[in-house]
């Protein structure tokens, strides 16, 4: 049996068609609110770079089951902040929040 590390040694990707919808459907909802915010909202054809522009900006859509649990724990926490500001090492700071149109 082959394991995960190998598989992903040798290029083949987990995932098909439900992961990709997942990533489609949200794209969809992103522009549709941007749209009822009034913001020009487009969604790329196909899976190129980037998923979204808005305004004319390119912006990169991603979601995941629990892969950031924290920074919703952090904002809405007892004390709840405006924002996080995360940075993994060797890289830039991120500002975090939640996204008002």
């Amino acid at each position: 049996m082959t394991s995960k590390s190998e598989l992903r040694r040798l290029g083949v990707q987990k995932g098909g068609k439900s992961p990709r919808d997942k990533g489609f459907n949200f794209e969809r909802e992103v522009v549709n609110i941007a749209k009822d915010a009034g913001v020009d909202a487009v969604r790329s054809v196909a899976s190129v770079y980037p998923d979204v522009k808005l305004n004319n900006r390119p912006v990169s859509c991603k979601r995941r089951k629990t892969g950031l649990a924290w920074v919703y724990k952090e904002l809405e926490s007892p004390e709840p902040h405006d924002f996080v500001l995360f940075r993994a090492d060797r890289k830039p700071i991120l500002k975090i929040s939640y996204w008002k149109p």
